[in-house]
């Protein structure tokens, strides 16, 4: 059975830009901001509210520009590698261990537990492109005195803002 479930995001609305690189297309871009109000959905139901979020996305290929090309690849092998772990750790820790030798017990308990935690820090880890601080730092700071948005000037403030469209650049740090 086939289940469509993720987050939704409502009014999505561009607030700011930076220069950037995208790891999915593999080069540099003009990054947005994206402030919306984000949804947990079941079958494009809206059923869990998640607030206001601000996340970055690649006007070129509207992912995440930080994301490896196959993030959606990587969390569903470490979430099939990850789920009999989690499933059996809980199973041990939730079981008595009346009429078992309760060392044993002990021992795949703590192993489940530490193999959950190593898993989830690799797949933290794993998604960020090695060489994307090399590739950072050889961007240059966006610059232009003109929103990349509509065109208009920019107010020269601490970080320039566009009055036109409410979008501000900032730095890449």
């Amino acid at each position: 059975m086939f289940i469509l479930f993720g987050r939704w995001h409502f009014g999505r609305k561009a607030v700011a830009y930076r220069a950037d690189w995208c790891t999915v297309c593999e080069r540099r871009i003009v990054a947005q901001a994206i402030r919306s109000f984000d949804w947990f959905h079941v079958y494009l139901i809206p059923l869990i509210p998640l607030g206001h979020w601000r996340h970055w996305e690649c006007p070129h290929c509207e992912k995440q520009p930080h994301l490896k090309g196959t993030g959606l690849l990587q969390a569903i092998i470490v979430a099939l590698l990850f789920l009999p772990f989690f499933l059996t750790a809980i199973l041990y820790w939730t079981m008595s261990t009346a009429g078992m030798d309760g060392d044993n017990v002990w021992m795949i308990r703590i192993f489940l537990t530490v193999m959950c935690l190593v898993m989830g820090y690799w797949a933290y880890a794993y998604q960020r492109d090695p060489s994307l601080k090399q590739r950072l730092a050889q961007i240059e700071p966006a610059s232009e005195t003109v929103c990349v948005n509509c065109g208009s000037a920019l107010r020269p403030s601490k970080p320039p803002y566009c009055e036109r469209c409410q979008m501000e650049r900032v730095s890449l740090g």
